[in-house]
Order: C-alpha cells, then structure tokens, then sequence
C-alpha cells in the first residue's frame, strides 16, 4: 500500500488547481523517498531483529506507521508530505524483520508456500489502494492506513517469538513454548511430541554453529564472517536478482500506475486501467501458492523474466505506434502491461523476497537480510525517482523497452548463479554456500 499510494497521490497534487500543488521534481521525491529512508533505516533495523527479537521489532514499526500515515492526512504543504513519506519509509523497515520470522518458524516443504503470501497480501493491498483512489480522497486514505497500521501491528501480540532466535540467545524454555504453539494442533505418533522433535533439530544446529563461532562478539569477528562464502556469495547473487527486479519495472508501474498509463497513450480512464492491472495479480498470487509448492523457484524466475520481457517489448512497440499516430490500437498496451503484472506477481516480484529469507546464514541472518533489503529499496528508489526523467529522455516506448532488455538479461544471471532451494532445509542452503 505505501508504494502504490503515490499512485494516488502524485496525480492529484500535480494538477494546476490542488489544495497542495508540487512541482515535478517535488512530486518524483515524495513518490521514491520512502524506498530511500526504509534503505538507511534498515542497516539499525538489521542490528535490532538480531538483538531484541524478530516480533519485537515488528511491534516497534506501530509508532512511524501511525505517525507517517497521520502526518500526510494532515498535510498542509509538500514539506509535510515528503516527511510523512520518509517516516512510513522507517516503518516498511521495522516491518521487514516479519519475512524472516516466517522463514525460521516453518518446515521446508511449507516455507515457499507461505512466504510467496507476502506477494498474495501486497497485491491485495495495491488493489486496494487504487480501489479507494476511486471513491476518496487521498487524505481519507491516508487515515485509513493508520487504522489497519495499528490493526495489523496490533496481531503480532498474539504471535510467540522465533524459536530460531530464542535458542540462539540461550532461551530454551521461551522456545519450547513458542514451539508447543506452532505445533499445537499436530498429534505425534509417538510419545515425543513435534514440539520437543523440532526443539532437538534446531538445538542441534544451534550447538553445530556455536562450535565454528570464536569471538563473535567483535568487529573483526563479524567481518570474517562476512567474508566466507556462505555471507559473501547469497549478498552478492541477492543483489544481483533485486537489480534485475527493480530495473525491470515492476514497482515503477506500481508506484506511477496512473501516470504511466497517461503516458502510454490509453484510450481506457488511466485510474481504472491501473485497478484491472493491480486486480489480476491478487488472483495470480493465489495461483503462485500453487506454482511456488509444484515448480523450482529457479525455473518459475527464468520464465517469469522471459514472459516479462516479451510483454514489455511488445508494449512498447504498440506505444511508439499509438504515439506516431496509429489509431485503434491503444488497448494494445494496457493489454500487455495486465499481463506483464500477472506474469511478475508469478516470479519475479516474489521468488527474490523468498530467496532473501532463505540463502543468509543464521549467525549473520539479520543483518545481512538488512543490508540485502537495504541495498534493494537504494535501488528501489533509484529506479522510481529516475522514471520520470527517463520518460522525458527517451519516452514511454524505450522505457518499456529498456526494462524489457533488463529482464531478458535477468533470465540469464538467474540460469547461472542462483541455486536451487525448495525443499531444502536452511542448514543444508547454508552448506552449499560453504563448498
């Protein structure tokens, strides 16, 4: 939702006649500074998930979401939008911790499946965003963010910390009660309950990597740590596939959603293309439940890239065309950008999210998921702000086409150097970094 409001937002007070008027420049800040802040924010967020707790700093996001969405619902100049944008940018970081408190509390064969809900929950929540862009303002759903901040943070009240985290603080007993509730509703052959089963592999692989670690408390410490191959190696593929993601347009389309379809040239009302296209991958998000479980995440990301790259090209095509004066083909490219989302919200948009949770090793889990994420929203800002410099440059056509050769590239770098990792247990992720 916090992305896909500027879709809302940007084309409002850009019009000559708005109660706060921004320039273009302005307006490309507000839109991208989010990604900006949640980028610095991270690199103490990572500091915080690996000291006090996963949940607990999940909890901590209630203050900036709160505060952020009520600042721009109050909003009297740009100023104060801008700086709401920035705070609601520090809590899409405290909130990030929440991937991998999933990753360390389920088994393998449901890890994939659950993870890819997070693309299911930000697809339904872009729908929704454009689906209140409809019938209110931008300030009633400002107001409206911070109901469900405080709803949604509020929940994880009811959840137990992660049993991965607690024994690795030497809170043994924490984690068995957080254990005995994940397992609660699953009977157990056997008199050993799946509780004390699961509390015996994760301590056993708590002892494997205690022995390996000598002071680890200091800086050199953790800078040898990060340069085994085991950090160094996921940091480096994750950065590589979340280029490839930023730079293929899938969140510029979703943060310029409205604007990008009047620069397009579509013959449909630009608000409601924008709902149809943000409508379907909620739909297809359920569907990559399915895929996610059935398929390898490497084959799922290669098509993905190659789908994404032909819809791209051929919109772009048809863009140049409508642009030089071809007329009865403007649906062409609303067309191609619907099924370009459906195809992204199948691999691209996901797999790299769930890749994140999965490739980093425990001792160092936190912070480098933080730094990853981090280096991500840079890149998530850089490709939002310069979209609409790039549309000046070189128009809507050789945009699309110049994400298009980006995720065509992607589909390659995917083939080479990404492993394979469903079905796999973190323990055994983690030792095929260390051959």
């Amino acid at each position: 939702m916090s992305i896909a409001f500027s879709g809302i937002l940007v084309p409002d007070i850009e019009k000559p006649n708005s109660e706060i008027h921004a320039t273009f420049g302005e307006s490309s800040w507000i839109a991208s500074v989010n990604s900006l802040t949640m980028a610095v924010s991270l690199v103490f967020v990572g500091f915080f998930t690996d000291n006090i707790g996963r949940l607990n700093t999940v909890r901590l996001s209630i203050i900036p979401w709160a505060t952020g969405w009520a600042l721009i619902a109050l909003a009297s100049n740009t100023t104060m939008l801008l700086v709401g944008r920035m705070i609601i940018g520090f809590a899409m970081s405290c909130a990030s911790p929440g991937s991998v408190y999933l990753t360390e509390t389920l088994w393998p064969n449901a890890r994939g499946v659950l993870l890819a809900l997070n693309c299911v929950t930000s697809s339904l929540g872009v729908e929704l965003m454009y689906l209140k862009g409809l019938f209110l303002s931008w300030r009633a759903i400002a107001w409206c963010c911070v109901l469900y901040s405080v709803i949604c943070t509020g929940l994880t009240f009811l959840l137990y910390e992660s049993p991965t985290w607690l024994i690795k603080k030497g809170k043994i007993k924490q984690a068995r009660q957080s254990l005995e509730w994940l397992h609660k509703y699953q009977t157990s052959p056997t008199n050993t309950s799946h509780a004390d089963i699961h509390l015996g592999i994760l301590k056993q692989e708590n002892n494997i990597r205690r022995e390996t670690r000598k002071d680890r408390k200091t800086w050199n410490h953790r800078i040898s740590q990060f340069l085994k191959p085991t950090a160094y190696k996921p940091t480096i593929i994750l950065i590589g596939v979340f280029l490839i993601q930023n730079f293929s347009g899938v969140y510029v389309i979703i943060a310029y959603s409205v604007t990008f379809f009047e620069n397009v040239g579509s013959t449909v009302d630009p608000l409601i293309a924008s709902n149809l296209v943000s409508g379907m991958p909620v739909i297809l998000s359920l569907i990559n439940l399915y895929t996610i479980k059935r398929f390898k995440r490497k084959h799922i990301l290669i098509a993905s890239c190659v789908g994404a790259s032909i819809c791209l090209f051929i919109s772009g095509i048809f863009t140049k065309l409508t642009h030089n004066g071809l007329k009865g083909f403007g649906w062409v490219p609303i067309l191609f950008i619907f099924l370009y989302m459906a195809i992204v919200m199948l691999g691209l948009e996901p797999i790299p999210w769930i890749l994140a949770c999965e490739l980093f090793p425990l001792e160092m889990r936190g912070i480098l998921a933080a730094f990853c994420v981090s280096t991500t929203t840079c890149t998530m800002f850089v490709a939002i702000y310069s979209y609409r410099y790039l549309d000046i440059a070189f128009g809507s056509a050789g945009v699309q086409l110049f994400y298009g050769i980006v995720a065509i590239c992607g589909s390659l770098f995917v083939h080479y150097f990404i492993p394979e990792t469903k079905g796999k247990t973190l323990y055994e992720i983690e030792n095929y970094f260390q051959q």
